[in-house]
């Protein structure tokens, strides 16, 4: 299987689909984190010189002979050419190039239409060594299995030429790795630990596997396991393997096939006979948790959520220790808006597996979601001293920072979570629920609101508002703290009306998904602002706002000051300066306690 994939990789790349090329290298890597010859393709695929250097660092490490890795090297600065040990270029005349002159000179313009091979060029003619380099670039135009095409470096299926005796490479010379650092804007196809260089453990099969030796039943295994890594061509193997098994006489008695077969089903968008396979399944074996799970999602695909929570209750009756049954639980609840639900089933997870980095860092989103700030934090860091690979525990901690007006904090965190959570593909195993339940939209939605908060924090206001429009584009109708900090940047900017629609949005939603949250206070104080703000001012309506607040938190100062000034407006002083003069005694902060 990784043979084909890998075959399928090169012709994507050679065929101009570098995405999809990167894609398959990615998956192959999960399987085979030590393979030389995935890396060094993959470096032809990645889109930043960094990502090139890392690709090939990590290839010269497996392999430290690759001339072809630490030529790439030299080529992109990051070893020097006296380190690399390269064999010496071949004449001129000993080239013989098959290539016609005037291919030749197009092959070079390519390759002179970067700026960074221009100014390699450059200072290599002005330097002492000109002939040399000259000579060097000479080969890459004219020896098409080192480099091709120009713009990238690049290894073709030609065999990597062995160093002759005379070249040996010292064992002192082996060049300097980077820092395994993940960068700034990671690309999603990349998985976090790539880029840290951990070792990826390719993932198990969800079931205990039959120990049958029979070719199509192992056939089917491995087939489901490609399928999981992202081959979706895989999916139609698994489906003709079950489809063989089925006649067989033993085999057909084996609950996995049937399990295997309804996971097929369910990847390929086919529901309903995804969960007949799984009733055969579990007619053979009824302890067999990952079939209850997997009906529960397909389920949900049918729009059977009532039936989806029943098999995700047996899922945990049949295996109180199934950790995916208590996260695929929480997820669920936490994507129907039952935060205080969805944060005991990642407690039980936790009791469970008490030392998995996964479980830790939903944990940790989840301490969020319900205010628990400080526990948040901690959950989220100890995850990442497990495995700091954890794209999710970075953005509990970034969560947790920006809780607490922690935007610089939060940044970098928040940076390198995103493009995971945002790729569809990683998205839907991050969060097989939520994807079911078509929640994509939504994730992104509170993920894009994260980053304009951040841009707020950061005092970059159109930045941030750039955001906002973005996130309440993708889901309007249950996104609250977007139009509360939309409304506010409008307020800032003097546009009371425009606030004051945004903030109507913001308590009509909490009023409907968290009526007795701090947050709808929040957004009753900022409408009744916007409501003294407009031209003509409305402080009775204010009025009510600010009181409806206070009843919320009395102790809110804002709220205070808000009810006193509206009073003022309704021709009240009396009842206005004793709410003022209470306001003073909250302790509001400096610029509100000189407007009191």
């Amino acid at each position: 299987m990784s043979e084909e994939m890998f075959s399928e990789a090169v012709r994507a790349f050679k065929s101009g689909q570098r995405r999809r090329a990167r894609d398959l290298l990615t998956r192959l890597l999960k399987a085979e984190p030590n393979n030389p010859e995935f890396w060094l393709w993959l470096s032809a695929a990645v889109e930043t010189e960094k990502e090139q250097v890392f690709c090939l660092q990590k290839a010269i490490k497996l392999d430290p002979n690759s001339v072809a890795a630490r030529r790439g090297l030299v080529m992109l600065g990051a070893l020097k050419p006296e380190e690399a040990a390269l064999p010496p270029a071949p004449a001129l005349t000993a080239l013989a190039p098959a290539q016609t002159a005037a291919r030749a000179l197009r092959r070079a313009g390519g390759f002179l239409a970067l700026p960074r091979n221009r100014e390699i060029i450059l200072i290599a003619l002005a330097g002492t060594a000109a002939v040399v380099m000259v000579g060097a670039l000479l080969t890459l135009i004219f020896a098409p299995q080192v480099f091709f095409p120009p713009q990238v470096v690049v290894i073709t299926s030609t065999p990597t030429p062995t160093v002759p005796p005379s070249a040996t490479v010292p064992p002192t010379l082996t060049p300097t790795a980077e820092p395994c650092l993940a960068p700034r804007d990671p690309v999603a196809a990349t998985p976090l630990a790539a880029y840290l260089c951990l070792t990826q453990t390719p993932l198990p099969a969800p079931v205990p596997t039959s120990a049958s030796r029979a070719e199509d039943y192992t056939s089917l295994v491995r087939a489901y396991l490609a399928g999981q890594s992202g081959d979706a061509g895989a999916w139609n193997q698994v489906l003709s393997r079950a489809a063989v098994l089925r006649r067989d006489q033993v085999l057909s008695k084996e609950p996995t096939v049937y399990f295997f077969e309804a996971e097929a089903y369910r990847y390929t968008g086919q529901p309903r006979d995804a969960i007949a396979s799984y009733r055969e399944a579990l007619a053979l074996n009824a302890g067999l948790a990952p079939a209850y799970l997997g009906q529960a999602l397909a389920e949900i695909g049918t729009n059977s959520l009532t039936a989806a929570l029943k098999n995700l209750d047996a899922a945990l009756a049949a295996d109180p220790a199934y950790v995916a049954g208590w996260l695929a639980r929480a997820e669920y609840y936490e994507a129907r808006g039952d935060a205080a639900r969805a944060l005991a089933d990642y407690e039980q997870a936790r009791a469970v597996a008490p030392e998995d980095p996964a479980v830790l860092a939903r944990l940790g989103l989840a301490y969020v979601a319900n205010q628990r700030l400080e526990e948040a934090g901690d959950v989220a860091e100890a995850a990442l001293a497990r495995d700091p690979g954890q794209a999710l525990a970075y953005l509990a901690r970034a969560r947790a920072a920006l809780a607490q007006g922690a935007a610089e904090a939060a940044d970098p965190d928040l940076a390198l979570a995103a493009p995971y959570v945002l790729d569809p593909a990683t998205f839907r195993r991050l969060y097989p629920v939520a994807a079911a339940l078509k929640q994509e939209n939504a994730y992104a939605a509170r993920l894009l609101t994260d980053q304009a908060l951040v841009q707020v924090g950061l005092a970059e206001p159109a930045a941030a508002r750039r955001l906002l429009d973005q996130a309440i584009t993708l889901w309007p109708d249950d996104l609250p703290l977007a139009y509360l900090a939309r409304g506010r940047l409008a307020l800032a900017a003097g546009q009371a009306a425009e606030a004051q629609a945004d903030f109507t949005q913001a308590v009509s939603q909490l009023r409907r998904s968290r009526p007795d949250s701090p947050d709808l206070a929040e957004a009753l104080t900022a409408r009744g602002q916007a409501y003294l703000s407009l031209t003509p001012p409305n402080p009775e309506r204010a009025r009510v706002d600010f009181a409806e607040a206070l009843k919320l938190t009395p102790d809110s100062a804002a709220a205070t000051l808000g009810l006193g000034r509206a009073q003022l407006g309704l021709n009240q002083a009396e009842n206005a300066i004793g709410t003022l003069t209470l306001a003073l005694g909250l302790q509001p902060a400096p610029a509100e306690q000189a407007l009191v």
